[in-house]
C-alpha cells in the first residue's frame, strides 16, 4: 500500500460518525477549490464569497471541523503537508456553515521575498496549526462575515491547538 493509502486508512479510523465522512468530502471539495481559485481571484474577493448564505446551528459538529479540515487539505496534496491557505478558507467555510464566528487572519512579512500564513480563530483559540501565529507579520483580519478588518497590532494573548 501507498504512503497516501496509509494515511487514508488512518484517517478513516478516525471518522466516528457518518456525518465525519461527509464533513470530510465537504472540506476536501473546498480545499481544492480554494487550491485553483487562490490563483485567479483576488483574496479579499474569495474570502466575500465563500460566506455561505445558509447557516446551520450546531455546535457539536464545530469541534470536528478543525481536525477533520487539516485531514482534507492534506489529502487534496497526496498526503503531504496541508497549505495554508486551502486548508485555512476550508475550515473557515465549514466553522460559518455549523454556525460559528470565526476570524480569518492573513499574515504576510516582507524582507527578501514576501512569505505568508494564513489560519483561523474562533473564541480566541488557533485552529488546525501547531504553532501560533508567526511573529513579525503585518495581520490582515476577515471577520465572520467575510468583511476585512486591517489590524498592525500585536496578537492578543492565544490559545495554540486543536478543537
Amino acid at each position: 500500500m501507498t504512503r497516501l493509502g496509509h494515511q487514508l486508512r488512518r484517517v478513516a479510523q478516525e471518522f466516528r460518525a457518518p456525518a465525519d465522512v461527509w464533513l470530510f468530502a465537504r472540506l476536501a471539495l473546498s480545499a481544492a477549490f480554494f487550491r485553483v481559485a487562490k490563483r485567479h481571484v483576488p483574496i479579499a474577493v474569495l474570502i466575500q464569497h465563500t460566506v455561505p448564505a445558509k447557516r446551520r446551528n450546531d455546535a457539536a459538529r464545530r469541534d470536528r471541523i478543525a481536525q477533520v479540515g487539516a485531514w482534507a487539505a492534506r489529502a487534496i496534496r497526496g498526503g503531504t503537508n496541508a497549505n495554508c491557505l486551502e486548508q485555512s478558507l476550508a475550515i473557515y467555510r465549514q466553522l460559518l456553515r455549523y454556525g460559528a464566528e470565526p476570524r480569518l487572519a492573513l499574515g504576510f512579512r516582507r524582507g527578501e521575498t514576501v512569505l505568508g500564513h494564513a489560519w483561523v480563530m474562533l473564541d480566541g483559540e488557533v485552529l488546525a496549526h501547531r504553532a501560533g501565529p508567526p511573529s513579525g507579520y503585518e495581520i490582515i483580519w476577515f471577520d465572520s462575515k467575510g468583511r476585512l478588518e486591517r489590524s498592525n497590532q500585536d496578537l492578543p494573548a492565544l490559545r495554540v491547538g486543536g478543537r
